[in-house]
């Protein structure tokens, strides 16, 4: 992981998690926590606001609907803030599907990647691995954002019934219960 440009503050070397949904928190802990990784969870823009004034994380996993202020309006904020390089956001809801929808997150927002819930617990860590990848090592090679839709090729998940096999107890068991809650 690379070292985060906060001053030794509760983000540094973190993954910090802005979703309003507690069940959401435990997936992601137990999913990145798999890969090494330690995450800090809060429900809204503001908590996230209050906790990046002292530090910054790793990388921000952001859900688009949240009280108070926007999941796109709280990373367009983040990007005027801090460039890509040093603060990756992988916008991960269960709306914005459309094309207009990725074009206003990546190219107005800043938005490093965009992911459906409900996502496979392998697919967050992966996509998280990457991002956190890029920024460690900036001269490898990454490919270029496309500009019309054409060349946008969105990734669907896997059905979120078919587990992998190689998942544990635990992490089958919290995503079981996420996804019974996302069914709500």
């Amino acid at each position: 992981m690379h070292p985060a440009t906060g001053s030794g503050g509760v983000l540094t070397d973190r993954v910090l998690v802005i979703d309003d949904d507690v069940n959401f928190h435990r997936l992601v802990e137990v999913a990145l926590g798999e890969a090494g990784l330690k995450c800090v969870c809060v429900r809204s823009s503001e908590e996230a606001t209050r906790l990046m004034t002292g530090s910054v994380p790793s990388l921000v996993l952001l859900d688009g609907l949240l009280p108070g202020v926007r999941g796109d309006e709280l990373a367009r904020r983040l990007r005027q803030k801090y460039p890509a390089d040093k603060l990756p956001i992988v916008f991960i809801s269960a709306f914005y599907r459309d094309m207009k929808s990725y074009r206003l997150l990546t190219q107005e927002c800043g938005v490093d990647l965009v992911l459906h819930k409900p996502i496979q617990p392998a697919a967050l860590r992966a996509s998280v691995e990457r991002l956190l990848k890029q920024v460690a090592f900036p001269t490898a090679t990454t490919l270029p954002r496309a500009e019309d839709e054409e060349e946008i090729e969105l990734h669907e998940e896997e059905p979120a019934e078919a587990a992998p096999e190689s998942e544990s107890p635990e992490m089958l068991q919290l995503r079981a219960e996420y996804l019974n809650n996302s069914k709500e």
